[in-house]
């Protein structure tokens, strides 16, 4: 079965490299999209693809400490 392929702002959010936001950007694509640009935006950091792989590593990180 082929995974379904999500794409935010630009940013191909697939299962193997974002476990974490896959499964937010299967429910909720916009909430995730609007999550990126507000951290985007609080870093100033404009590089989405950076902003989604912290976003990612925290969320991994917070999993692992629960």
């Amino acid at each position: 079965m082929e995974k379904k392929k999500i794409e935010i702002l630009g940013i191909e959010i697939n299962r193997s490299m974002y476990p974490n936001l896959y499964r937010i950007a299967e429910r909720n694509p916009e909430g995730l999209a609007m999550q990126l640009q507000e951290w985007a935006q609080k870093s100033g950091n404009t590089d989405l693809v950076s902003v989604a792989a912290t976003l990612e590593h925290d969320l991994e990180h917070e999993k692992k400490a629960h």
